[in-house]
């Protein structure tokens, strides 16, 4: 998520710094970061410009959603593919319908479904399936 200030950008300024979010344990720690990389101001408002591989209803320009830290726990034992297959699923799928439901508990039928997802879209693209995502 690339962090610059509301403060900043009234003033002309888009800096800021990418800060990769699976680097942090929680939100809290995340926004510890932010602010510590923002120090140069007293009560900064964070503006979340840019961001990579996370679903757009989890993030927007003034909001980051804490279920990001509950899904990369979950996520984080799968590799790079299977995770940005995932948040393409999410945003393909209308990830924000999801979003009051994804507890731990409920991630076995969205992996379910997310499984079927992947081996239609690799049968399309030619691919055969080599592995099976589980939680």
């Amino acid at each position: 998520v690339y962090v610059g200030t509301y403060g900043k950008y009234n003033s002309g300024s888009i800096a800021g710094k990418w800060i990769n979010v699976s680097l942090h344990e929680s939100k809290d720690k995340f926004i510890e970061a932010c602010k510590k990389l923002h120090n140069d101001e007293c009560n900064p408002e964070f503006m979340f410009q840019d961001y990579e591989n996370i679903p757009s209803s989890m993030v927007d320009e003034s909001f980051i959603s804490e279920e990001i830290w509950e899904v990369l726990a979950i996520l984080k034992k799968y590799s790079k593919k299977k995770q940005e297959s995932f948040c393409e699923w999410c945003e393909s799928k209308g990830y924000c319908r999801l979003s009051r439901n994804l507890k731990p508990s409920s991630l076995n039928g969205i992996i379910c479904r997310m499984n079927f997802y992947l081996k239609k879209n690799m049968q399309e693209h030619g691919i055969a399936p080599r592995c099976r995502i589980t939680v």
